[in-house]
């Protein structure tokens, strides 16, 4: 998410075909986008379809957001 800063941040990490996944990282360089960011955008958009939003509300107030 972005402003999340000023959150500790967490590392994740998954079993994923090599050839694919260098195949993936040349087609998306070749576009200019970057792999992490878009794997974090999918990871939002799974925290809040999954995270009730009482829960973010609250996790975005503990650490200053609007």
């Amino acid at each position: 998410m972005k402003g999340d800063d000023h959150i500790k941040q967490a590392t994740v990490s998954v079993n994923y075909a090599e050839e694919k996944l260098n195949a993936l990282k040349m087609f998306m360089n070749k576009k200019g986008m970057d792999l992490d960011a878009e794997i974090i955008a999918m990871i939002d958009k799974l925290y809040n379809k999954h995270v009730s939003a009482d829960v973010r509300d609250f996790i975005a107030e503990r650490y200053g957001k609007p």
